[in-house]
């Protein structure tokens, strides 16, 4: 979040990415989301894209948010929100054996900030992988 002026204005983007292989040549399946929102946005643009694999076995998305609040108090907020989805023949990168790994970094700007991760990785030995990652986090310029 940065300020200008009267003009508040947030850039920010977030990316999940999964992939998935079996020793065995059984069946995978890989799923990444990422979403976000700004609370009382007066414009609000969103763009997701989704990448997956033909297989299944690769997925990968991004959200990029870009979004301003006005001096002015709008009747009706502006709010835009797209999503592209892309099929791959290959998935790029899939792990070997069993393993579910996870890796955040987590930075938010402003007067009054709170960043509040919650993580799971859960591994079972050939059967299951599964990372989850939740990230809020806020700033206000007034006072809590």
């Amino acid at each position: 979040m940065t300020v200008h002026g009267p003009v508040t204005k947030v850039d920010a983007s977030v990316t999940s990415t999964a992939s998935a292989s079996s020793p065995d040549g059984g069946s995978v399946y890989a799923s990444a989301y990422t979403g976000m929102n700004v609370a009382n946005a007066d414009i609000y643009i969103s763009k997701t894209t989704i990448t997956t694999s033909d297989d299944l076995s690769f997925e990968s998305s991004t959200t990029t948010v870009k979004a301003l609040n006005l001096p002015v108090n709008l009747t009706n907020p502006v709010r835009v929100e797209k999503t592209t989805s892309i099929q791959v023949s290959d998935a790029p990168g899939a792990p070997e054996g069993n393993l579910a790994t996870l890796d955040f970094d987590v930075d938010v700007y402003g007067e009054n900030t709170l960043a509040d991760v919650s993580a799971d990785v859960l591994s079972l030995e050939d059967q299951l992988s599964t990372s989850t990652l939740n990230v809020y986090g806020t700033t206000s310029g007034g006072d809590w």
